[in-house]
C-alpha cells in the first residue's frame, strides 16, 4: 500500500491533517526539489474519514504509470478534527468549497500545476461546489456516489426518483443533537453506522476494522457535530447557494461514479443524469455493476481503473 506521511493543509487559521504518499518537506519545497508533477486530492464523505482511499490510492497510483509521479492528498474534511471546526453555521457548501480552493494555492504556490479532484459523497458535493465556483482551478475529477443533481429539477426528481426521497430520510436524524449523538456515540452506535453501512452497500462485507475506525473518529471532541452540521447547512431556509453548484464541464471534465446496488442513491438518479449529460463529452456518467454506496472501499481496483483511464485523457 501508500506509505502515509501527515500533512497540515491550512484556509486561514483552519489546520487539516492531511495523509500524503510524500512527505510535508517534500510537499512544500522550491520547484526544482519537486519530485511530483501533478495533485490528487481524495475528499472524504460521511460517515467515514480520510483513510477511506488507502485502497484506492495504491491501485490509482499503478494507473499513472511511470511518467507520472502524483502528490496525493487525502485531508481530513472540515469539522473532523477541532483544528478545522467551527460554529455550526460554517458547514454549508460554498464555504467547505473555499477549503479546496485554500489548498490546492497552497500547494501549487503560484506554479502551474495539474490538480484533480476524487470526491465521494460530501466530498463529491464539495468538488461539485469548488468547480463550480472556480473554473478552471480543477484539471478533472472524478466524483463518487453522487449523481450531479444539479441540472434536476424537483418535479423530475419526483417523477422519475420518488424512492429518493425515502432513502434520503436519514438525513432527518442530522437536523438535531438529541437523534444523532445518541444514534452515532450512543451504546448503539455501533449498530447504527453498521446497519447504515449495510444498507447502503448491501453487498460487501464490511470490515470491522473500518468500522471501528470511522466510530473512532466520530468519537473525538467536536467530530460528531461538525461531520452532521454538512446537512444542516444544507437545509437552512435561506441557504439557496448551497444548493446549487452548475458545472461547466468543459472547464472541468468530470467522471460521475454510482454504484448498481447503492441503497443511499437511487440508480435511477444515473439514469436520468445519463440522459441529461449524454451530448456533453466532458462529461460521463457509469454506473458499476454489484456493488454500493462505498465503492471505492468495496471494490478500489475497478474504480481506480476507471478514474485512471479518465484522468489519462484529462490531464
Amino acid at each position: 500500500m501508500t506509505s502515509d506521511y501527515e500533512v497540515i493543509l491550512r484556509n486561514g487559521e483552519r489546520k487539516f491533517t492531511a495523509l500524503s504518499n510524500f512527505h510535508e518537506k517534500d510537499v512544500f519545497c522550491k520547484p526544482s526539489e519537486r519530485k511530483w508533477n501533478r495533485i490528487v486530492l481524495f475528499l472524504h464523505g460521511f460517515p467515514d474519514n480520510n483513510k477511506s482511499f488507502s485502497e484506492l490510492r495504491h491501485y490509482l497510483k499503478d494507473e499513472f504509470g511511470r511518467k507520472d509521479q502524483p502528490l496525493f492528498l487525502s485531508p481530513a474534511m472540515r469539522g473532523y478534527e477541532p483544528s478545522s471546526q467551527g460554529n455550526d453555521s460554517e458547514y454549508g457548501l460554498h464555504q467547505i468549497s473555499t477549503d479546496i480552493y485554500a489548498w490546492i494555492e497552497q500547494l501549487k504556490n503560484g506554479q502551474n500545476i495539474p490538480v484533480h479532484l476524487v470526491g465521494h459523497d460530501w466530498g463529491a458535493l464539495c468538488s461539485f461546489k469548488a468547480a463550480s465556483n472556480w473554473p478552471g482551478l480543477i484539471t478533472s475529477m472524478a466524483c463518487l456516489a453522487i449523481p450531479y443533481l444539479a441540472n434536476i429539477r424537483i418535479w423530475e426528481l419526483l417523477y422519475y426518483c420518488p424512492e429518493q426521497l425515502y432513502l434520503s430520510s436519514y438525513m432527518l436524524t442530522m437536523q438535531s443533537s438529541l437523534i444523532y449523538t445518541k444514534k452515532l456515540l450512543g451504546a448503539d452506535g455501533g449498530d447504527y453506522l453498521a446497519d447504515l453501512w449495510g444498507y447502503w452497500s448491501p453487498t460487501w462485507n464490511i470490515p470491522s476494522s473500518a468500522l471501528e475506525d470511522v466510530k473512532y473518529t466520530l468519537r473525538q471532541p467536536g467530530v460528531v457535530d461538525g461531520a452532521t452540521a454538512y446537512y444542516r447547512c444544507m437545509f437552512k431556509p435561506l441557504a439557496f447557494s448551497d444548493r446549487r453548484w452548475p458545472v461547466d464541464f468543459d472547464y472541468t471534465p468530470t467522471l460521475i461514479l454510482g454504484g448498481s446496488e447503492d441503497g443511499c442513491m437511487s440508480r435511477r438518479l444515473y439514469d436520468l443524469e445519463k440522459r441529461k449529460l449524454k451530448d456533453v463529452k466532458t462529461a460521463r456518467v457509469k454506473l458499476m455493476p454489484g456493488i454500493g454506496h462505498f465503492l471505492h472501499r468495496e471494490d478500489p481496483q475497478k474504480v481506480a481503473q476507471s478514474i485512471g483511464e479518465w484522468f489519462a485523457i484529462h490531464k
